[in-house]
């Protein structure tokens, strides 16, 4: 069961201190193929990023703890004012918090398979509220992302056989079969571990076989770890 508690937060951006909700606990039982992480009653994933009601700042509670330099924050504040004002006075769905913590990410500086793993997580929020054009926009964006990260080499050694396999099973989620194939028979090249990674290399044989929804109808046990 998850359980939810409120905390203060100071946006490092404007200011503002607001009231937002965190996870006290949660309980996972499975992980869908797309990497989404499956519980009992409510999903934790959209109570781990957190939007400023004033500027829309957004992020994790750590980039809520950050020293950010006025040039920077400056720009935050000028894509964040573009989002504003497309998305209305309204508190932004967790699928589009999401997306605006990848772009602040991407303004921060940081790693692209950091801003794909965002874009990865707003498709699981706009899955969760049926926002399936959505969903299929923010699966290309963490596609494209992954990809720069492999390809300049920016992805740390031993998450490559992940973004391969996740780049795989998001392509073929949008109906690029062909192209999902080249990554799915990429994973176990990538593999530095083979024993910790091996539910990617089961997973991508999966998915290029007979695609499954989650891990649990072809992995047992402790074969996620």
């Amino acid at each position: 069961m998850t359980t939810i508690f409120q905390r203060e937060f100071t946006c490092p951006v404007c200011g503002t201190t607001f009231l937002t909700e965190v996870i006290g606990s949660t309980n996972q039982f499975d992980i869908a193929t797309d990497l989404k992480p499956l519980t009992a009653g409510v999903p934790f994933y959209p109570f781990l990023v957190h939007t400023c009601p004033n500027c829309y700042y957004s992020g994790s509670e750590e980039d809520f703890n950050l020293q950010i330099d006025e040039t920077t924050a400056d720009r935050l504040r000028a894509e964040m004012e573009f989002w504003r004002q497309k998305l209305g006075p309204i508190e932004p769905a967790p699928a589009h918090s999401y997306m605006l913590a990848a772009f602040c990410a991407l303004i921060l500086g940081k790693p692209h398979h950091v801003v794909g793993d965002l874009f990865l997580a707003a498709s699981w929020c706009a899955d969760d509220d049926s926002l399936t054009e959505f969903a299929d926009h923010l699966r290309e964006e963490a596609v494209e992302h992954f990809k720069y990260a492999l390809e300049t080499g920016e992805a740390p050694r031993a998450e490559r056989a992940r973004i391969c396999y996740i780049i795989g099973e998001l392509l073929r989620r949008l109906g690029k079969d062909e192209e999902a194939r080249s990554f799915f028979e990429r994973v176990k090249r990538e593999v530095v571990n083979p024993a910790e990674q091996e539910w990617l290399i089961k997973g991508a044989a999966r998915q290029l076989s007979n695609p499954a929804e989650r891990f649990g109808e072809f992995i047992r046990g402790d074969g996620l770890d």
